[in-house]
């Protein structure tokens, strides 16, 4: 796992949160910001050795790099890199740069988001039927790998559409997952505190259950 950083073509004055051009770990070239949310910015990468397309996530703020939304990042991580599922982002490093910044390497995945796709209007019956089959398999292989996601909504469902125009769902974004295995990690959610969006928080979630 590399926890260096070293950058390519630096210009002077250049915006140290602009990742664009820079080498992290010594083999992920970066090459544009695709993504922004509350705790970090992806980045659509190269993996020099594997020849491969990848993406990094970054958290944002390098003071809270060992506070706690750091070890919601660190949980992001673990919770999904147990899980081995087609439906699933797939994370595959965890590393630090040197400004302190802690990154998630995980697949890139070329496609919109759930909440694009409804932006234009209602699905189909057939096509959302099939979106909500592959993101049920995916939250039941989760349960059975002991990792809750808490925080499914159409911003954290990417589709992958094939030629023949057909769906290939992926979940990510685990960072308010709760990990049930007895670690340390589940105890950064403490009874009566709530974490999730709104609007499609489970009566439950909401009731601190």
């Amino acid at each position: 796992m590399g926890s260096g950083m070293s950058i390519n073509n630096e210009t002077p004055g250049q915006d140290p949160s602009d990742l664009s051009g820079m080498v992290v770990a010594g083999r992920f070239q970066v090459e544009r910001r695709v993504g922004d949310g509350a705790t970090g910015v992806v980045w659509k990468a190269h993996h020099l050795a594997l020849d491969r397309e990848c993406a990094i996530k970054v958290l944002k703020d390098t003071s809270a790099a060992d506070g706690q939304l750091a070890a919601r990042f660190r949980r992001e991580g673990r919770a999904a890199s147990r899980l081995d599922h087609p439906n699933i982002v797939y994370i595959s490093d965890f590393g630090r740069m040197e400004d302190g910044r802690l990154y998630l390497v995980m697949e890139y995945i070329e496609g919109p988001s759930l909440r694009d796709v409804m932006a234009d209007g209602p699905m189909p019956r057939g096509r959302a039927f099939d979106v909500l089959r592959q993101v049920a398999a995916a939250l039941d292989a989760a349960h059975e790998a002991g990792v809750v996601h808490r925080d499914i909504k159409p911003e954290n469902i990417l589709l992958q559409v094939s030629e023949d125009g057909t769906d290939t769902v992926k979940i990510l974004d685990f960072s308010l997952a709760k990990i049930m295995d007895g670690s340390d990690l589940t105890a950064l959610t403490k009874k009566g505190d709530l974490f999730g969006t709104p609007a499609y928080m489970s009566p439950e979630q909401v009731r601190s259950d």
